[in-house]
């Protein structure tokens, strides 16, 4: 019994650290935007200008309080913690 009531605080408290975490991930693939890089903005201010490899991969960590828009190169993106969000455009969708 003891054992159980162990294992579930422990359950419990990781459970806990894992949702406190205000964090999302965005990543995929632009290969037009190859060797450039992308912006994110919110409604205030740019957050962050994340780098595109020569393959069009990016990736990054940004840290967000609660769910929102942001601007991601013109488009619109919804973001929250823990979300990971992967966005890829292949080659034959641009005009």
């Amino acid at each position: 019994m003891k054992n159980l009531i162990t294992a579930l605080f422990i359950l419990f408290s990781v459970t806990c650290f894992a949702q406190s975490k205000k964090i999302a991930t965005l990543s995929g693939n632009i290969p037009k935007m190859a060797g450039d890089s992308i912006r994110l903005d919110n409604l205030i201010h740019s957050i962050i200008k994340i780098p595109v490899d020569d393959k069009g991969n990016f990736h990054t960590v940004i840290k967000v309080d609660s769910g929102s828009y942001y601007s991601f190169n013109g488009s619109y993106v919804y973001l929250e913690p823990q979300m990971d969000l992967a966005i890829n455009k292949p080659v034959g969708i641009y005009a």
